[in-house]
């Protein structure tokens, strides 16, 4: 590095000398202080003096009060803080950021944190080789360069399983970094910080060729039905829980409506119209951090969805239809919603034993029920994000669809050539024609009606199966069924005075009235069953 430099003196002689040079690539002064101190007395009582120097470094005053600090160290022989933290390994500090991140955890008081989830992370980098390899563990602070993290990121990113890992580890860095400045580690490096963000945001996260993750597995539909007929299985004999019915909902509508899975776990029951049979995908929550998505959108200018075709409407399907008017009746139920809440809910909270209704559902937890549930159901593991690529592979294959490919993109929210999953797909269709046909106005005929030829073929006689309407309303009766008793008997074990039922489900109850009289406990002595239209009050005022 070419440099000018110039020699001065300080009048202040605490601080000794001052060296100044102009750094000429970056056309700034940089400082350096040379200072002497007291090394010890000889045999006589004489001062024994040596010298020694600290820069150089753009920040004067910071280096003042180091030179200070290093002749105090020099002559006391005990290490100042700040020389500590300068000595320090990037592994030492990394141990303290972890340690940081459990404590501040055990001290959240809300119902839902990812400080949690950032400290398992980061204890999994600081426990692997593979991802805090020996190389980044012992550079000291004093020797850091802002390469070092986008190298260490660089690292982790070809050993990371899945996109979601390296995007959280991402912005671990970063506030490891963060870390760093807030403590004073960077104390003599002015816009280190800066510097450091930068190169870390420039890494390019690479993609994971398909065939080497084993959650890339595309399911069918007789996969699915596979599934849902065994979360059916786990509920308790007689009654339909609605933890249950929340996962065979998730299934069969995350399968059917084919989005992604940002726009699935940001739909609020305001964007379902049970009158127009329509759904508006108009918004996304990424799987990411806050800091990645609020940039991301910032870069592309945009909010909501992923791209301007990503917002659209779609057409309810028949084979959910009736599935999601039940299950938004009981979502109220089970998570007490006035009218109003219900409206602006997710329709997929998060659903625990805590009912948290107002945080959205995480990728890692459906991943982790399908984890479960495909393993008991005998079915290969995919995740959630193969749902929407079950549900096109599905329309686009078979012939009782006949789906053409910008049709497709229509209802999978696609531009044309922004993504291959189409063409993938498409590409394996004998067909030719690729214009739209408009599948929402066939839809009565196709999922309903239509003479599919039997032949030994699962998925075209799981397709009649799945879509008559006649099967579909007996299933979803016995569901029904199941379903309201279940809500009776619980608000008995909650003391409440009243339930309140749909005029509708007059047949239900006088059959549930029936079975708690051949049991003996007759429900009259238990809780009063009233019909919403034979209400006298507003129905906010009983309990």
């Amino acid at each position: 590095m070419e440099v000018r430099r110039e020699k001065t003196m300080t009048k202040k002689s605490d601080f000794g000398s001052i060296k100044t040079r102009i750094n000429k690539k970056t056309n700034k002064t940089e400082y350096k202080i040379d200072f002497k101190y007291l090394k010890g007395y000889d045999q006589e009582g004489k001062a024994k003096w040596s010298g020694s120097s600290v820069g150089w470094d753009e920040d004067l005053e910071t280096l003042k009060v180091l030179a200070q600090e290093r002749r105090k160290e020099l002559e006391t022989g005990e290490e100042s803080e700040t020389s500590k933290k300068l000595n320090s390994t990037l592994e030492e500090a990394f141990l303290q950021f972890k340690d940081s991140l459990y404590k501040r955890a055990e001290k959240e008081t809300g119902k839902y944190t990812t400080r949690k989830s950032y400290a398992s992370e980061a204890n999994t980098i600081y426990n692997s080789r593979d991802y805090f390899p020996d190389k980044y563990r012992k550079i000291t602070i004093k020797d850091l360069k802002a390469h070092h993290f986008s190298e260490w990121l660089v690292v982790m990113n070809e050993n990371a399983k899945s996109g979601s890992t390296i995007r959280k580890y991402r912005a671990i860095l970063g506030k490891f970094n963060d870390y760093l400045y807030a403590h004073g580690y960077y104390e003599t490096k002015e816009g280190l910080k800066y510097l450091i963000k930068t190169y870390i945001d420039s890494v390019e996260l690479m993609a994971k060729e398909e065939g080497s993750r084993s959650d890339l597995y595309t399911p069918s539909i007789a996969d699915i039905q596979k599934i849902t007929d065994k979360i059916k299985k786990q509920a308790k004999k007689g009654h339909w829980r609605f933890e249950n019915f929340y996962w065979y909902t998730l299934v069969k509508t995350f399968f059917f409506i084919g989005g992604r899975p940002e726009e699935m776990v940001a739909l609020k029951w305001s964007n379902i119209n049970m009158k127009t049979k329509n759904i508006f995908i108009s918004n996304a929550i990424a799987d990411k951090t806050p800091e990645e998505i609020i940039k991301e959108r910032e870069k592309k200018k945009q909010r909501g969805t992923k791209t301007r075709s990503s917002a659209r409407t779609i057409r309810m399907m028949n084979v959910y239809e009736e599935l999601l008017a039940d299950f938004k009746e009981a979502s109220k139920y089970y998570f007490d919603y006035n009218d109003e809440e219900l409206e602006n809910a997710y329709v997929f909270p998060r659903v625990d034993k805590q009912r948290v209704r107002k945080s959205k559902q995480e990728y890692k937890n459906i991943n982790n029920m399908l984890e479960d549930i495909c393993k008991k159901a005998g079915v290969t593991y995919f995740s959630v994000e193969r749902f929407r690529h079950g549900c096109a592979t599905l329309f686009l294959l078979n012939k009782e669809f006949d789906v053409g490919l910008d049709e497709a993109r229509d209802y999978f929210g696609h531009e044309k050539d922004s993504s291959d999953m189409l063409e993938k797909i498409y590409a394996k269709k004998d067909a030719t024609q690729k214009g739209s046909k408009a599948m929402e106005k066939r839809n009565a005929s196709i999922f309903a009606k239509s003479e599919i030829n039997e032949e030994n073929d699962e998925i075209k006689k799981l397709i009649k199966d799945i879509f008559d309407e006649d099967k579909i309303k007996d299933k979803s009766l016995k569901a029904r069924k199941k379903r309201i008793a279940w809500q009776v008997a619980n608000a008995i074990s909650r003391d409440q005075a009243y339930y309140v039922f749909k005029k509708k489900d007059e047949k239900i109850i006088d059959w549930i009235i029936e079975q708690y009289e051949k049991s003996g406990d007759p429900i009259g002595d238990k809780i009063i069953l009233v019909c919403e239209e034979d209400l006298t009050e507003p129905e906010e005022e009983i309990v």
